[in-house]
């Protein structure tokens, strides 16, 4: 619920943001979706998802964006209810995909397959 509070409030900041779906892969994260909210002109992003597997102890999710096959890690989290909530400043326009990953804790590259991802177009 405070999800969606906190992306009904910036909703109402600027005008006309790019809402973009995910779901999670069917193999490893049947469950799982992700709404991402991005504020192009203040190139900020709001991203929560729900229904991701469960964490084992040191374990995090991690957040990446790809662009030419490249990851950049912008953040962890280690939502134990299988849900977390992330806030990302970049131009999301120069990436072509957004991935979440299940990492033994924070990592320069990923080191498995991601458990949901998907293009970052509207398009």
């Amino acid at each position: 619920m405070a999800i969606g509070t906190l992306i009904g409030y910036r909703l109402n900041q600027t005008a006309q943001p790019i809402v973009l779906n995910f779901a999670g892969d069917p193999s490893t994260a049947p469950g799982a979706e992700a709404r991402l909210v991005y504020f192009k002109d203040r190139q900020q992003a709001l991203l929560a998802a729900s229904g991701l597997p469960r964490l084992s102890p040191g374990q995090v999710y991690e957040l990446w964006l790809i662009r030419g096959g490249v990851p950049v890690g912008e953040g962890i989290s280690t939502g134990a209810d299988g849900k977390i909530a992330l806030q990302v400043s970049a131009d999301l326009s120069r990436f072509d995909v957004l991935a979440i990953t299940i990492e033994p804790g924070e990592q320069r590259l990923p080191t498995t397959t991601p458990i949901l991802a998907g293009k970052l177009s509207s398009g």
